[in-house]
């Protein structure tokens, strides 16, 4: 995943306290892909699957938020446009 790949290698590079702050959101993702995982397990009918659909939403929410108002600019203020690799195509 690119922002594994880069963003966060970065955050560890250039962000005071980067590491923490990777290993956190590297543990968000590992949230979401459990529950991710769970759900593909659960009865899309069964109040588990609903329950799990929610918590998906909370975390993933939570994890977009946290990014945007406190990692994204940690890393912009501490690293700046000319020392972030820029990003690459997917195509």
């Amino acid at each position: 995943m690119t922002i594994e790949m880069y963003l966060y290698p970065a955050t560890r590079r250039f962000v005071p306290d980067g590491d923490q702050i990777a290993d956190k959101e590297l543990a968000d993702h590992a949230r979401v892909e459990k529950i991710m995982k769970d759900l593909e397990k659960a009865d899309a009918d069964g109040r588990e699957f609903s329950t799990l659909l929610a918590k998906l939403m909370t975390e993933v929410r939570l994890h977009v938020r946290d990014e945007e108002e406190n990692l994204f600019p940690a890393l912009s203020r501490h690293a700046g446009a000319r020392r972030l690799p820029p990003p690459r195509s997917r195509a």
